[in-house]
């Protein structure tokens, strides 16, 4: 990836069974957008870690679970070893800050246990991340968290923290790349967008767990593209770049600093 003043670029060329990288360029935090794109799609109201997403039988399990699987490299009060980072306090919430709970869930199924990654059940997966929650003191609820297409993404921020991602935030997102009536590039059916601090496209392993993550709801105009993108009409595309807020109707936006096929369909 190349870098001149405040602009970003990103090209590369494609891996088996994926179209072609597109290339695409961002001015970082430009403004100055285009009107005419469409409104973002109604979202539902952004659930949060204080929602009580978690029952504390789940994050009891869950300590246990821990105790059994993470302990030696994380520590039995979760702050840490020489190579595992902590999992509460202010570098973990500097981590994760408007992340979601369900990335976080993602991240360890596929590369936790650190000697076996990917070897716990789903189950066990879930009630490690309530005790988590717990840990960092994200009230439980009533009903268990659970991931899947049809239950909304729980974003951790601190307390009282806006519950929107604000603008100028570097974020991911993950939806189906279409025209717009007046033919601009607009991201559809997309997930909630999550921080991140890699401006690159997903590539490996990374990549193909985004080929099964779920669509959303939310829709975003795509700006700083200047490469054709006919023959990615129509895919599941992850796009990073720096959100835009914009409540004077027009819809939000995503200055895109990296762009990738997920899957030659979009389909959920």
């Amino acid at each position: 990836m190349a870098r001149q003043g405040d602009m970003v670029c990103r090209a590369g060329s494609s891996g088996r069974g994926r179209s072609r990288r597109a290339t695409v360029c961002g001015l970082a935090l430009t403004l100055g957008f285009a009107a005419g794109m469409p409104a973002q799609a109604a979202a539902q109201e952004q659930r949060t870690v204080w929602d009580g997403v978690y029952t504390a039988e789940q994050a009891a399990r869950g300590k246990a679970e821990f105790d059994t699987y993470c302990a030696m490299c994380h520590g039995e009060n979760l702050r840490g070893g020489d190579e595992a980072p902590p999992l509460v306090g202010t570098r973990f919430m500097g981590r994760w800050a408007f992340v979601t709970a369900n990335q976080l869930y993602r991240e360890i199924t596929t590369r936790m246990p650190d000697n076996d990654p990917g070897s716990l059940s789903a189950a066990t997966y879930l009630d490690v991340v309530t005790y988590i929650l717990q840990a960092n003191k994200f009230p439980a609820g009533a009903e268990e968290f659970a991931v899947g297409p049809d239950v909304p993404s729980v974003l951790i921020v601190e307390e009282n923290a806006p519950k929107e991602i604000p603008t100028g935030t570097l974020v991911q997102v993950v939806g189906c790349l279409t025209r717009s009536p007046d033919s601009a590039w607009v991201l559809t059916n997309t997930s909630d967008p999550s921080r991140t601090e890699d401006p690159d496209a997903s590539e490996g392993d990374s990549l193909k767990r985004l080929a099964t993550a779920p669509l959303g709801k939310e829709t975003f105009g795509l700006m700083g593209i200047f490469t054709p993108l006919d023959a990615n009409d129509g895919h599941k595309m992850e796009i990073k770049g720096f959100l835009i807020r914009d409540p004077g109707g027009r819809g939000s936006r995503i200055n895109v600093v990296a762009l990738e096929t997920v899957n030659s369909s979009c389909e959920q």
